[in-house]
């Protein structure tokens, strides 16, 4: 299980969810200057707000971190965070739910080279960390409780496929000006990290971030298609799947059955029963006949 300081620098770096959330963008020259504030830009390569990447994609780039003064750090992270984020507005007391399933650590070796050795960040220095992450094909197993505890091969593939970029206000502009129809209580975000990271002081030191920024990237991954079910009889999959079913009919609980409709298997639709020998809205219905029963049983069927 992952240690306390792991959740918490992960608890640290995640970005908020809300769906109102503004996106990174590069500090203007006027309004951030290196004496005026301490900033972080994102650069990816090739990028563009619609662009969308797939699996297998690489995204590469830097992260230039600036100072206005001098700031000592014990470790710098730049990680690929995937998360997702629901909220239940009908009990605001619940708030957000996070869950993270991707983490991408760039290797503290690649970004030791471009970070000063006596680990403190002059003030107007730039700082170019070069980051590179590929999209990964699967989740890793620890990201889906489910999938540790599934037995079934075919069904933890599914639970350890990437889920797409979901929600956000930039939705509209990266599906062609179309709504990709998710609510607003649920999103899911891919983001580009990087935090600057100070152990504090007392009892129990920690590593919290002094200085982080995020940049979202859209996801969309590529499935292999799925093989073919054999639902017939005597398939391997004939035990989960069910061709036809019926349902009784009645005017309510305590009243007496009125027939039995057979849900249509690959012969098509249903049929009653038995000889219900009382009116239903006027008009008699028996079994061998097709009345009004029938569009009362599509009704309840449909429900």
């Amino acid at each position: 299980m992952p240690s306390s300081n792991t959740k918490a620098r992960a608890a640290a770096l995640a970005p908020s969810i809300h769906p109102r959330i503004t996106h990174h963008r590069p500090p203007s020259s006027s309004s951030h200057s290196p004496a005026a504030s301490p900033h972080v830009d994102i650069r990816i390569t090739n990028h563009y707000a619609a662009k969308v990447y797939t699996t297998g994609a690489v995204i590469t780039g830097e992260a230039v971190l600036r100072t206005a003064r001098d700031l000592r750090f014990d470790r710098v992270a730049l990680q690929l965070v995937g998360l997702a984020a629901t909220r239940n507005y009908m009990a605001p007391e619940v708030g957000q739910v996070l869950h993270r399933f991707l983490l991408l650590d760039m290797p503290a070796a690649d970004l030791a080279a471009a970070l000063p050795a006596d680990r403190v960040l002059r003030a107007g220095r730039p700082y170019a960390l070069p980051f590179r992450f590929v999209v990964p094909r699967r989740l890793p197993l620890g990201a889906c409780a489910s999938a540790r505890r599934c037995e079934h091969p075919a069904v933890r593939e599914h639970h350890l496929r990437l889920p797409p970029s979901v929600g956000g206000a930039d939705a509209a502009a990266v599906w062609g000006g179309r709504d990709d129809g998710s609510p607003e209580t649920a999103r899911v975000r891919y983001c580009v990290c990087v935090a600057v990271l100070q152990r504090s002081f007392g009892w129990a030191p920690d590593l919290v971030p002094v200085l982080r920024a995020h940049r979202e990237v859209n996801v969309l991954p590529a499935y292999a298609e799925d093989p073919p079910l054999d639902i017939q009889s005597g398939g391997d999959k004939a035990g989960e799947y069910r061709l036809a079913a019926s349902k009784t009919l009645r005017r309510s609980l305590v009243t007496r059955r009125l027939g039995v409709e057979a849900g249509g298997g690959a012969g098509g639709g249903g049929q009653v029963g038995e000889d219900l020998g009382e009116d239903l809205d006027g008009e008699r219905v028996h079994g061998g006949r097709v009345g009004i029963l029938d569009k009362f049983a599509c009704c309840w069927m449909e429900r």
